[in-house]
């Protein structure tokens, strides 16, 4: 359907305080005069179906987010909102509501080693105002109005995200040699992981980590798979066209609809997993502070590349190679035959890596997501040995 037509529509419509059947008539009326190859039928639906959503939202605001609404908030919700839309199908949105307000989610589980563990998240949510989690604040704000998600379900990802960053490091702390966190996160088949670590990277972005990879997956289309939701949850634009935030740009997509003052860099793209020509071609300095995104396979030749330009932004201290200006976060986003194997190599595999440069020391925290049941692999051991000298995933 033409989309000139449905915003036309859209416009007459958000003028309107009460949209009867008549109102919605009249106004494709004016628009067949405007576009008159649009087609009748299809756009009256789409209409009714606007109408629909904004008596959702509507309702959605009047019951407040809380996990649970009783029938008769519901039910009042509801006749208030078709005071302003008298043509929802009450009955429809009634199941929506419900569905909105009756879910149950158990509670989630973490063990961990305290001796390793110093909190440091919630003295340094004292000493930062909310409107400072920018990335994380625009993501829920598009999960719940965009995905309507269940408030309880945005109450339990934002609990499990705090929990895992304060399980991590505090991104902040400088000249700290070989700080190295690591987890894993277990769940059960479409149980949210994405959505989870997608709010785990927002928080760790507007937290100080820096530079963030993400392992997406042996193949190409499940890396340009995550690469486009974190083009739609994380970063707001399309990395088809481009991977910098554009003041004027016009291919802003999921958050970014929503605000376009937060700025983050991709250097992979939907199209094209990481090459140092792709990453020259930005034009920015490694040192920005700016979060700097990269969604790669679990390819040897992909990491080698990776690593080989990692050791090209680093400095020598003290005989060593080292990057001092980026706290980095690791998500392995699937536990497959390609995830890291922790086991201590064998005296064969150990010589294999003989070939391969060492890799620039950097502070690191790391999070592997894995299907419930977790059957960890037999795998490749030498893949992360290319990005970083250090066995980090469980």
């Amino acid at each position: 359907m033409n989309e000139s037509a449905k915003k036309y529509c859209e416009n007459c419509l958000s003028k309107q305080i009460i949209i009867h059947a008549e109102t919605i008539n009249k106004i494709i009326e004016q628009c067949l005069i405007e576009f008159p190859s649009t087609n009748t039928q299809q756009l009256k639906e789409y209409l009714h179906q606007y109408c629909q959503e904004k008596a959702f939202r509507n309702s959605r605001a009047n019951i407040g987010e809380k996990s649970s609404a009783t029938d008769e908030e519901i039910n009042i919700a509801i006749e208030r909102s078709a005071m302003c839309y008298p043509t929802i199908d009450k009955k429809q949105l009634h199941i929506e509501l419900l569905k909105l307000y009756n879910v149950r989610q158990e509670e989630y589980k973490m063990l961990f080693d305290n001796e390793r563990n110093t909190p440091w998240l919630l003295d340094f949510k004292a000493n930062h105002q909310n409107s400072d989690w920018k990335f994380w604040n625009r993501y829920i704000t598009y999960l719940q109005n965009s995905k309507n998600f269940a408030p309880k379900v945005i109450n339990e990802i934002d609990r499990l995200t705090d929990d895992i960053l304060d399980k991590l490091y505090d991104p902040t702390i400088h000249n700290v040699k070989g700080i190295d966190k690591k987890g894993l996160v277990v769940g059960q088949v479409q149980s949210g992981k994405t959505a989870n670590y997608t709010g785990l990277i927002c928080k760790a972005a507007d937290a100080g980590f820096n530079l963030i990879i993400v392992l997406a997956g042996m193949h190409n289309n499940l890396r340009s798979q995550t690469q486009h939701r974190l083009d739609e949850d994380f970063l707001g634009f399309d990395t088809a066209h481009e991977r910098a935030w554009q003041t004027n740009g016009t291919n802003r997509i999921g958050v970014g609809v929503l605000d376009n003052n937060n700025t983050a860099i991709s250097i992979t793209t939907i199209k094209s997993d990481f090459k140092k020509s792709l990453a020259d071609s930005l034009g920015i300095s490694f040192d920005i502070q700016t979060p700097l995104l990269l969604v790669v396979k679990k390819n040897t030749t992909v990491l080698k590349r990776l690593n080989t330009w990692l050791l090209s932004q680093t400095q020598e201290i003290n005989g060593e190679k080292r990057i001092t200006n980026k706290s980095l976060l690791i998500i392995d986003d699937e536990a497959d035959n390609a995830s890291i194997n922790t086991k201590k190599p064998m005296k064969h595999q150990q010589q294999s890596m003989d070939g391969y440069e060492k890799s620039p020391d950097i502070s690191i925290a790391s999070v592997m997501l894995v299907t419930q049941p977790p059957h960890l692999p037999t795998s490749l051991f030498h893949l992360t040995k290319m990005i970083y000298s250090r066995e980090i995933l469980l």
